[in-house]
């Protein structure tokens, strides 16, 4: 399986600080930020914006404070961009004819750029949308956390967890 293994690339790294107790935090736009963290954390974050598994061999312990940012994709900014109006057509009826269902404004310029972007990236399969560019993530865990994230291929266990489908039959 597709993995990125996780060591130290330097122990100097400026926000990646050894922090003597638990604490909190959470996703912050184009990175993430928490208080005591522990590597299993860091680890999760790394994960949901590369969209494979990340193996720690750092052999860190204890808690961290990280303050991870990297340079947003066009994919990541794109959330921020849309129109409120946009949200709100494709909430109120998912399945219509987005573009035609738009006010005037949002269908020419800008706005229907932003929409055949994200058209094309809710187009991707699931968990593979909206992502982050992985050379910014993997450049920014270097530069402000001191950890290099290398590609490779390993043999990993793999639980997959199924929805259960029950059907009523009269």
């Amino acid at each position: 399986m597709d993995v990125y293994v996780m060591t130290v690339q330097r122990t100097n790294a400026p926000r990646l600080q050894q922090d003597g107790e638990r604490g909190r935090g959470g996703g912050v736009r184009g990175g993430f930020r928490v208080k005591g963290a522990s590597m299993i954390t860091v680890v999760d974050r790394l994960e949901d914006a590369l969209a494979r598994p990340v193996l720690d061999e750092t052999k860190l312990e204890g808690f961290f404070t990280v303050d991870m940012k990297w340079e947003m994709s066009a994919a990541d900014l794109l959330v921020f961009k849309m129109d409120e109006r946009f949200w709100k057509t494709l909430e109120t009826n998912p399945k219509a004819d987005l573009l035609a269902s738009l006010p005037q404004d949002l269908r020419q310029g800008e706005s229907l750029n932003n929409i055949e972007l994200l058209m094309a990236e809710l187009a991707k399969s699931e968990g593979q949308q909206l992502l982050p560019n992985p050379v910014a993530v993997i450049e920014a865990a270097r530069n402000c956390l001191g950890l290099e994230l290398t590609p490779t291929n390993r043999a990993i266990q793999v639980t997959q967890v199924r929805k259960k489908q029950f059907s009523i039959n009269n």
